[in-house]
């Protein structure tokens, strides 16, 4: 640990192009203090003209950009003679590193469709920002890799951060002024063309495979290689390298990879809205919880087992968050609608129901009613001489077939039942044991 001004510098975390980012620590009056990531231009670098512009240039780009899915900048100053940038601390690490922790260096298809959609959520902001007057920056990052792409551990979203080689569309590209990483230039880029935010689309396509089969898009040879592969569409073919993602993702990344920039999504907004068709048939918030999972398995490998203990302000403001928002909603509405749909019964047409026991017991307890009324009836008006049968329990037929009501008569004195379909015999007559009533 060293001081640096108003900052502790507690562990280095990673090194760029222009600078090196530490684990830093604001100390402030009565005894505040936040933790931050402070990253500092290299003192080789802090004397040329044109980086030390880049790197404010940079601070003033994100400065502008207040998003969720976009590490934000709080901070810019000189100590010691170096520039440096203070800048919200994600605990976690980047997607590169995650991927390294798996065994087979590949991540799964629905957690890479998940990290590509919290870019997505950033690009298109960026992409759309406006400045006061209304007028569209055009912001291009010119970036996006793996290295850039931190998902931070607390909340399991992933974040976009460096961008210290974007560039405004109202900027002219400079003739041989080709920046990024190699594997990641869009081809146009490569011919030093003007670019737009579709080289963003085609740089996070090559993120997706990277993370998707764990190799590079571009394997082997030299980046000038490369970067003639990329320019001139002598591209290796996606599909044989990606056959245990589903074909719906695959088709997502060879459109997001196409050569022609006119061929692949037009815009961050479409790129994600085809992946949140994909996310839709998975659970967006259990895969989020297996990146969160992931995420804080890599905190842990590189500071110890320690708890995560994040500062009040570094919690996700899931409601400027508008896509993953509209995503968990349809998400929950696709659950909802699938347990209505189970819950409710199914209304078709009439069908013949094969007979139950409790229909026979109706249709025999009517039976002897109507036995009852005739019986009563016939009991008022006989001579005295002639008496009913004794009367027996009735027992339910043991087959599916009404008994008719004619046989309920026929039941004889020991309990037995005729079987059904045979001629039974009438009653005996028995000497009546007591007197029926007078009329």
């Amino acid at each position: 640990m060293m001081n640096f001004g108003r900052y502790e510098l507690l562990e280095p975390l990673a090194a760029g192009g222009m600078g090196e980012v530490y684990r830093a620590r604001l100390i402030g009056v009565a005894g505040f203090k936040k933790q931050l990531a402070l990253k500092r231009i290299y003192p080789h670098l802090s004397v040329e003209e044109r980086y030390r512009e880049l790197f404010v240039r940079e601070a003033k780009i994100v400065a502008d950009l207040q998003h969720p899915n976009i590490v934000q900048v709080m901070d810019l100053g000189i100590e010691q003679g170096d520039l440096f940038l203070a800048m919200e601390f994600i605990e976690g690490g980047d997607v590169s590193r995650l991927a390294r922790s798996v065994s087979s260096r590949r991540l799964p298809p629905n957690i890479v469709a998940l990290i590509a959609f919290d870019v997505l959520e950033a690009l298109d902001y960026a992409h759309t920002k406006a400045d006061d007057r209304g007028r569209p920056l055009g912001v291009v990052h010119r970036d996006v890799s793996p290295q850039n792409i931190l998902v931070d551990a607390h909340t399991g979203f992933a974040k976009l951060c460096d961008f210290g080689i974007a560039f405004s569309a109202r900027e002219a590209t400079v003739s041989g002024d080709i920046r990024g990483k190699a594997g990641f230039i869009a081809p146009e880029q490569a011919r030093q063309e003007e670019i737009d935010a579709r080289a963003d689309i085609f740089a996070l396509g090559a993120v997706m495979f990277e993370l998707l089969s764990g190799r590079p898009l571009f394997e082997g040879g030299s980046i000038s290689e490369a970067l003639g592969a990329i320019r001139d569409g002598d591209m290796p073919p996606v599909a044989p390298r990606l056959t245990h993602v589903a074909p719906g993702l695959l088709a997502i990344v060879e459109k997001a990879l196409a050569w022609d920039r006119n061929d692949r999504f037009q815009s961050a907004a479409e790129f994600r809205a085809a992946l949140e068709e994909i996310l839709l048939h998975a659970d967006p918030r259990a895969v989020r919880g297996e990146l969160k999972v992931l995420a804080q398995s890599v905190a842990h490998a590189r500071r110890g087992n320690v708890e995560l203990k994040p500062d009040s302000d570094t919690s996700l403001n899931v409601e400027e968050a508008k896509g993953w928002t509209r995503l968990v909603t349809r998400a929950s509405a696709e659950v909802n609608k699938s347990t209505e749909e189970l819950s409710e019964p199914v209304i078709s047409a009439p069908r013949t129901r094969k007979p139950a026991r409790n229909g026979l017991v109706i249709a025999l307890s009517t039976a002897l009613m109507v036995v009852g009324a005739v019986a009563g009836k016939a009991m008022l008006t006989r001579d005295e001489g002639i008496s009913a049968p004794a009367e027996q329990p009735a027992t339910p037929p043991t087959v599916p077939t009404p008994v008719p009501a004619a046989d309920e008569d026929a039941i004889a004195d020991n309990g037995v039942h005729p079987t059904p379909g045979e001629p039974t015999a009438a009653p005996a007559s028995a000497p009546s044991k007591r007197r029926a009533r007078e009329p």
